[in-house]
């Protein structure tokens, strides 16, 4: 069992100070102020269960932020919370296979003192997985997928849940399997896109962009090593 907890602050801190006029320009300044710390919090319990060959891991998790900012010379307080909870198990079998399985599931809170109408309450979920399985001694086939989910905001309109899912194939040759040939597709769903959430005191955003989607990739590889020892120099 392990935990970890961690708390922050910066004094007199470097923050923003915004000023709107009647036209909607907004001037940005940067000021200082007390006030902005953090804490967090993340443990983990691993144990095995009597009759079954894989081990299991469970553990809460909590963050909070704390930030202060001014808005037409009033000050505003942006606070941050998320509640996690994370299960995970996993087997392995040296040249033989190994599975690993993680799911966590959050619940994230934003408030800002000034402008209640940027605020957000929301689920997440995220899991992931993989494996791998050695077959005939000289080939391994392996996959893995990230699932990541969130509530749905009804101030935005698209998708934010999306898998990735990646898969390889390996064929090894010679006795001490110096050289494989792999041949591998990532995001085999073609779902793969960044994302991200933003809050602040005026605004509460979601963010799209492009990323590498689904492509073909073969390798191959000659390990110059032996036994995991570097190769003897002439």
């Amino acid at each position: 069992m392990f935990t970890n907890l961690g708390f922050g602050f910066t004094d007199n801190a470097f923050v923003q100070a915004s000023f709107v006029d009647s036209s909607g320009k907004r001037t940005y300044l940067t000021v200082n102020a007390d006030g902005n710390y953090y804490v967090r919090f993340y443990s983990d319990y691993g144990f095995k269960i009597k009759g079954f060959g894989w081990r299991n891991g469970i553990g809460p998790g909590y963050n909070f932020n704390r930030s202060v900012e001014y808005i037409n010379g009033v000050k505003n307080i942006n606070v941050t919370k998320s509640y996690s909870i994370r299960v995970s198990t996993n087997t392995y079998k040296p040249e033989k296979y190994n599975a690993w399985l993680s799911t966590s599931f959050s619940w994230n809170d934003s408030k800002s003192s000034v402008n209640s109408s940027a605020n957000a309450q929301y689920w997440s979920i995220n899991l992931n997985g993989s494996g791998s399985k050695t077959f005939a001694k000289k080939w391994e086939v392996g996959s893995d997928v990230s699932l990541q989910m969130r509530q749905k905001d009804p101030r935005f309109p698209d998708a934010n849940s999306f898998t990735t899912w990646n898969g390889y194939l390996i064929k090894r040759f010679f006795k001490e399997n110096q050289f494989e040939l792999k041949i591998q597709v990532n995001d085999i769903l073609n779902q793969n896109k960044g994302y991200n959430r933003n809050f602040s005191s005026y605004s509460y955003t979601e963010t799209y962009y492009e990323t590498l989607k689904r492509f073909w990739l073969l390798t191959a590889t000659w390990n110059i090593s032996k036994n995991g020892k570097p190769a003897k120099m002439f």
